[in-house]
């Protein structure tokens, strides 16, 4: 669950997506919403098959993970949740992998990654405000 949320949080990036600065000054403060799961699968595996073998392995998935927590948009009341400790990137990608590797390679092609993306972006409980 924990890492359900940790993936949620980072799809809310935008930064993936071409024109997220204008979508965001066009929608005040909020973030843009993430682009549909099959974009971001394809531009995942575009910007982090390091093998250029047309999927993502653990490692590779595990960047990207990184790369996405570092870089997420502030949400609207953040400053007024308590910041999560940094999630295990390494487990949240062997997590999405043993989740939507149909195939048993042990790795996630586009279709699978847009499978796991998916399941790991159904609504989840909201965050606790701090006390």
């Amino acid at each position: 669950m924990k890492n359900q949320l940790y993936v949620i949080a980072l799809l809310g990036l935008g930064s993936l997506t071409v024109g997220a600065a204008e979508n965001e000054c066009q929608r005040g403060d909020r973030p843009p919403p993430p682009p549909p799961p099959e974009e971001m699968a394809a531009q995942l595996v575009a910007d982090f098959d390091a093998d250029l073998d047309g999927a993502l392995k653990a490692e590779e998935l595990a960047t990207a993970m990184a790369f996405l927590y570092d870089n997420r948009p502030p949400r609207p009341g953040d400053e007024e949740m308590e910041e999560p400790p940094e999630p295990d990137h390494g487990q949240v990608a062997l997590d999405m992998i043993s989740t939507a590797d149909l195939d048993g390679d042990g790795e996630l092609n586009e279709a699978e990654l847009e499978e796991a993306l998916v399941i790991f972006m159904r609504p989840h409980p909201p965050r606790h405000h701090r006390s």
